[in-house]
């Protein structure tokens, strides 16, 4: 099995600050949410797709995109072993991510045909544990661009945002 690559320092240094503000916003609001993936090989990708779990072609594999869980529930010795039960998290736990991922801006996925906001305001993303720095409508360009260009692009989209998460 391709294994978990779970080390903030592969990504882009801005989306460094962003996802370190996601952990922080949950651990205020009493979670203690855990970074679970961020870089994935084509191999892991083409084995979640198989699953039925991913995308072959996941933001994920060029540093664009995160998940993170609940990190009381690790209740197994090896991570890789059961990652579903980190998905049984309250769904209190689930509406918090949601909120403070869409106060950034990260984009959350959403099933296909559906608004990004239901009702009563509150995001509806499909992927729960699932972040990434920029809108479906963009994945196409940003898989042509460089490590830098990702940078240069998570900086002027999160300007404002990073701005204020250093002003703190």
């Amino acid at each position: 099995m391709a294994s978990v690559c779970r080390d903030l320092s592969v990504m882009p240094p801005s989306a460094q600050i962003l996802i370190k503000e996601v952990l922080r916003r949950m651990e205020l609001r009493g979670w203690n949410a855990i970074l679970w993936e961020t870089q994935r090989t084509r191999e892991r990708a083409a084995m979640l797709h198989k699953r039925g779990t991913g995308s072959l072609d996941s933001m994920h594999i060029y540093l664009m995109a995160f998940d993170v869980v609940d990190g009381d529930l690790n209740n197994v010795k090896d991570m890789n072993d059961q990652p579903e039960s980190y998905w049984q998290a309250p769904d209190a736990f689930w509406e918090d991510l949601e909120d403070i991922m869409v106060e950034l801006g990260i984009t959350r996925l959403f099933k296909a045909g559906t608004k990004h906001v239901i009702e009563d305001g509150k995001a509806n993303s499909w992927d729960k544990p699932h972040g990434q720095f920029c809108p479906v409508s963009e994945q196409a360009k940003v898989r042509k661009m460089t490590l830098e260009q990702c940078e240069a692009y998570i900086q002027q989209r999160f300007a404002k945002q990073l701005a204020e998460i250093k002003a703190a």
